[in-house]
């Protein structure tokens, strides 16, 4: 199995084991609804409770590499971010005019013709993401990195924070982090077999990153995920289990 596969295949394997949660976890995790994307690349939609509009997840490329003596195998990709019609403030015209236009139906998300377009392009990103895993083990490394500098709080951040929440309660294990840098910055891990400090050093060493504390809310949430059992997994599954 090539990166990019393996890569799609833990995300896929999160995303459907975190749609048969409890409703009470779901609502915990702050994902409303998941829908993979049938395109050319790899892609998902995902909608927040707390965030308007939709988010897309799209990878675009993978690789193994090696970094601090250890061989990973891991993916890249682009956050896109479909704002309802009224948050327009830090899109393009071209963006503006989409969204405003037939081109987007009522989820907040592109038609079928225009999806074509805009998949694989750079509109409506809002940042980029990267997850990587130690070919020899589960450890996971997620990072993102803004990409609209005229953005106070960039939605990616959002999503971020709960991509690593499902994670979390997925494999019942409490992440470390968020490791941030600059405005936007993020990156966790999950798992104990590598230090992510040290692989956030060797992978980008040119950065100087900083932890949140205990009491952050991202962390704080991530913890409390991590405890959760997961109800419906040991029912039938319909995720009405509890």
């Amino acid at each position: 199995m090539n990166p990019l596969d393996a890569i799609r295949e833990r995300l896929e394997g999160c995303f459907i084991f975190c749609s048969f949660a409890a409703p009470k976890i779901r609502k915990e995790l702050g994902v409303r609804h998941f829908s993979q994307v049938w395109t050319k690349l790899p892609s998902w939609y995902i909608w927040l409770y707390d965030t308007p509009g939709a988010f897309m997840l799209e990878l675009r490329s993978g690789a193994y590499f090696d970094s601090g003596g250890i061989s990973y195998e891991g993916a890249a990709g682009v956050i896109r971010y479909f704002p309802t019609s009224y948050h327009t403030d830090a899109l393009s015209d071209e963006e503006t005019s989409l969204l405003q236009s037939s081109s987007f139906d009522l989820t907040n998300t592109p038609i079928w013709d225009e999806l074509a377009k805009i998949c694989g392009s750079e509109l409506f990103v809002v940042g980029t993401f990267e997850l990587h895993c130690p070919v020899k083990g589960e450890d996971l490394f997620f990072l993102f990195e803004g990409s609209r500098r005229n953005l106070l709080e960039n939605p990616g951040i959002q999503l971020f924070d709960r991509l690593i929440g499902m994670q979390a309660y997925t494999a019942q294990h409490t992440p470390n982090g968020p490791f941030t840098w600059g405005q936007s910055g993020r990156a966790a891990t999950i798992g104990h077999e590598v230090s992510c400090e040290q692989f956030l050093h060797s992978y980008l060493a040119s950065e100087k990153f900083s932890i949140a504390t205990a009491s952050d809310i991202a962390a704080h949430r991530w913890t409390t995920l991590a405890s959760r059992t997961p109800i419906a997994a040991k029912g039938t599954g319909c995720g009405c289990c509890h």
